[in-house]
């Protein structure tokens, strides 16, 4: 009998494994670029991202029952709370892309590289960062104005 346990904890330990390589990491891209847009460093963009996917580490039974964007969603979440509990004092780099939107505020950056860089709709961008979608649809008005007078 403990011969089965054993079967059935690798098989389920090898599913994890597949669904960690294959969907987990598969938006760590995403995740690195949306806390780049919203940090403007890359350093800090990185240890984000690690510390998001080792903070995920312990669920993913539960993070595997989310389709992809509901992950990717998710995996946003997590590393936007990191980023605004690390209270790190790490100046932008140097960049076109910093210099366009430097003087935003963190979570402006965060919003405009959420919903018009990387297209999440306003339904995933509200589960973010915890705000009504007409909240958000509002705070997007002035920050598209503030980037397309600076092109």
């Amino acid at each position: 009998m403990s011969d089965n346990k054993d079967i059935d904890r690798k098989s389920i330990s090898e599913s994890l494994v597949y669904f960690f390589d294959e969907k987990v990491c598969h938006q760590a891209d995403v995740v690195y670029r949306f806390c780049y847009g919203a940090c403007l460093n890359l350093s800090l963009s990185k240890e984000l991202v690690i510390d998001t996917m080792k903070g995920i580490v312990d669920d993913l039974e539960n993070l595997s029952l989310y389709d992809d964007t509901g992950l990717k969603v998710l995996l946003m979440y997590y590393a936007y709370k990191n980023l605004k509990s690390s209270q790190k004092d790490i100046a932008p780099d140097s960049s076109k892309y910093s210099q366009l939107v430097g003087t935003l505020s963190l979570d402006q950056r965060a919003l405009f590289m959420a919903v018009d860089i990387l297209g999440l709709s306003f339904s995933e961008a509200s589960r973010i960062f915890s705000k009504e979608e007409d909240a958000l649809r509002v705070e997007i008005g002035p920050i598209r104005e503030f980037v397309l007078g600076k092109i």
